[in-house]
């Protein structure tokens, strides 16, 4: 991701893509809140958890589900381990 929305959406413009995939880590959430609140419906994010060495599982996923009404907004924590992950709201 480029550090400002509007570079993400010059980027886009000008290799003629109409929506895009973000792919981060889940401690991106603010940086993608502010490119696709820049220009919605164009992007979508997948977000990645952290992986210790010891197995051990980090992160945080937010995703927005929108309606012709609103906009909901959930957040799940990951934790657990590789072997017993854990998905917590």
């Amino acid at each position: 991701m480029r550090g400002q929305p509007a570079a993400n959406l010059a980027h886009l413009d000008g290799a003629g893509i109409a929506k895009a995939n973000l792919l981060t880590r889940a401690t991106g959430a603010e940086q993608v809140a502010a490119v696709q609140a820049a220009a919605p419906g164009r992007f979508i994010w997948f977000a990645s958890a952290d992986i210790a060495q010891t197995g051990a599982l980090s992160g945080r996923i937010v995703a927005d589900v929108k309606t012709a009404s609103q906009t909901l907004r959930a957040t799940l924590l990951l934790g657990g381990t590789v072997k017993e992950p854990q998905v917590k709201n």
